[in-house]
């Protein structure tokens, strides 16, 4: 795992976790849906390291 699927996979169980606890606490849900869109970026970013050897090849 590279560094840049570290980051993103603690993002992305880092961040709704928090926003959770955040939720719960404070009784506004919203929060936790803004925690969704951290979701998404984090995994585009988790699966676009997943494999750089074959987007190297594909590229050449």
């Amino acid at each position: 795992m590279n560094r840049y699927q570290k980051i993103s996979l603690i993002i992305l169980i880092g961040c709704p976790l928090v926003f959770l606890i955040f939720s719960i606490t404070t009784g506004r849900w919203g929060f936790l849906l803004w925690s969704l869109s951290t979701i998404a970026i984090a995994l585009t970013i988790w699966k676009t390291g997943s494999n750089p050897k074959h987007y190297k090849q594909n590229y050449k």
